[in-house]
């Protein structure tokens, strides 16, 4: 088997790790002549994982593959390793790291906030559920979210934010949240009214949305049909 270690029990979103895979005997000495090439995975499916390694006998069944992974969503996650060719007297070689808790990147920003990469809007349903769907003459929810870069929740982050909707049919078409603080500071109630409009401008701190690619978003409002109501929002900071 492999003993994984190296990781620590909590590290930040994006922040390197170095960790060292160590081939065992079934008796748990370290398997000296072991010949194999390993593979990583992680329960973390943003993260970026050391490429797989042939360790040789200048290794002597240990290696350290420094700053190799990364994890980015928050959250406790596992990391293995993995010889899947492995067909010795020793059986299959694997092993993990478990327990590792991964909290949201947060650098300081201004005001003592965490600095903010991105906000989340979404709309929500009587039951407190995102929905697509825009009833006619109905009253939703808004919610917000600040976000590191991974799209982790900044759950520090306070500060207020306003939210404009550029529609006669959205009432209020403009809200001010204290975004990423405890409910009801999340989050609004606002009205939609029955009609169409097929482009509608949100903009968070005055600042349009923004595609990852650095697209304007515009967001369709089809009252009674689908609606994209899940967008990102640029750092207005």
């Amino acid at each position: 088997r492999f003993r994984l270690s190296g990781l620590p029990a909590a590290i930040t979103a994006g922040t390197p790790g170095s960790v060292t895979v160590e081939a065992l005997t079934p008796v748990g000495t370290r398997y000296t002549a072991y010949r194999g090439t390993v593979k990583f995975t992680a329960t973390d499916g943003q993260a970026t994982l050391p490429a797989d390694t042939t360790l040789t006998a200048a290794d002597g069944g240990i290696r350290t593959l420094t700053n190799g992974l990364v994890l980015k969503t928050a959250g406790v996650h596992t990391v293995t390793a993995e010889d899947p060719a492995s067909v010795d007297s020793f059986g299959r070689m694997t092993g993990s790291q478990s327990g590792i808790s991964v909290v949201a990147e947060a650098p300081a920003g201004p005001g003592g906030q965490p600095a903010v990469d991105h906000f989340v809007v979404e709309f929500l349903d009587a039951n407190g559920n995102v929905t697509t769907a825009i009833p006619a003459d109905t009253q939703l929810e808004i919610r917000v979210t600040a976000r590191d870069r991974f799209g982790n929740i900044l759950a520090g982050f306070n500060g207020p934010v306003q939210i404009a909707l550029s529609s006669g049919r959205i009432t209020p078409s403009v809200v001010t949240l204290q975004a990423g603080g405890p409910p009801p500071g999340t989050r609004t109630l606002v009205r939609v009214e029955a009609g169409r409009e097929a482009s509608i401008t949100v903009t968070v701190n005055g600042v349009p949305a923004q595609t990852a690619a650095g697209a304007r978003v515009t967001l369709t409002v089809e009252v009674t049909a689908t609606a994209k109501t899940s967008v990102g929002y640029p750092n207005p900071f």
